[in-house]
């Protein structure tokens, strides 16, 4: 969900210096319609590569992003995305195997030699 709001923010930024509709992001209609907006557009899409576009694209839809806005966001955006979402997958994978090792190891389920062993 950190990239539909991260791309809602940096959307509501250039909205806003664009001299468009303003949208106040302290305001608590406006965060509560985010978390919603993330929350529904975010469904279906986890372990999918390239998804939180998607998703990022429906949330900024729901707050009221023009197409234009969504553009110019997405066009400097998704230049870099490929960087972006490799370092969000390392996390994922690194935080799913950490995760099954120590369970495994508290379960008594590791087998320390084998998961030692280097070939």
């Amino acid at each position: 969900a950190m990239w539909p709001i991260f791309m809602i923010v940096l959307s509501v930024g250039v909205n806003n210096a664009m001299g468009l509709t303003p949208i106040d992001l302290a305001s608590p209609a406006t965060l509560i319609t985010m978390f919603i907006s993330v929350v529904i557009s975010s469904f279906g899409i986890a372990g999918l590569p390239g998804t939180a576009s998607f998703a990022a694209i429906t949330a900024m839809t729901i707050m009221g992003i023009t197409p234009q806005v969504m553009g110019l966001v997405l066009t400097f955006v998704l230049s870099v995305d490929s960087l972006i979402d490799m370092g969000r997958t390392a996390t994922n994978i690194f935080g799913v195997s950490s995760a099954a090792t120590f369970i495994s190891k508290h379960d008594k389920e590791l087998n320390v030699e084998t998961f030692k062993a280097t070939k």
